[in-house]
């Protein structure tokens, strides 16, 4: 029986010169613990090898509070997931043979119907709440009630 037990940075002092920096597995074999060199990083620097040792001792590289600031975050796989039906399925194509807008706004009612049921005003008022407008590249900024109606025409 092998147990693996963990990764370490071994300082090993050279009389006279440098010290050998070595990575260092340990595991646990018959019950006694033995090690397993798996590669010399001398090469890397001290600063590249303080870095490794703090990792391996399970620190992380940058404090997770600070390396991250979500501004904005919308949900997507809801979106994702009726899109692939769509396509899968080629309704896409039965709306329209060629990529439109009207094609595009049309798929965007029908999704967006599946996810939450609104009326057109508050249809293109969702958009802003999920990533179907980015999805199917339909501008925002733009006011679509009447264009939703002339793309169901």
């Amino acid at each position: 029986m092998c147990y693996f037990i963990g990764m370490y940075v071994a300082k090993i002092p050279n009389h006279g010169s440098n010290p050998t920096y070595l990575l260092r597995e340990s595991y646990r074999e018959d019950g006694k613990v033995k090690t397993r060199t798996v590669g010399n990083i001398t090469s890397l620097g001290v600063e590249k090898i303080a870095r490794i040792a703090h990792i391996l001792k399970g620190a992380d590289l940058v404090p997770t509070q600070s390396a991250i600031e979500i501004i904005h975050s919308r949900p997507h796989s809801h979106v994702d997931a009726i899109l692939r039906a769509i396509f899968q399925l080629g309704l896409e194509q039965m709306i329209s043979r060629k990529p439109c807008r009207q094609r595009n706004l049309v798929l965007a009612m029908i999704v967006q119907r599946i996810i939450t049921p609104r009326s057109k005003l508050g249809t293109t008022r969702e958009w802003e709440n999920t990533t179907l407008a980015e999805e199917l590249n339909i501008d925002t900024n733009k006011e679509y009630a009447d264009l939703l109606y002339a793309a169901m025409d």
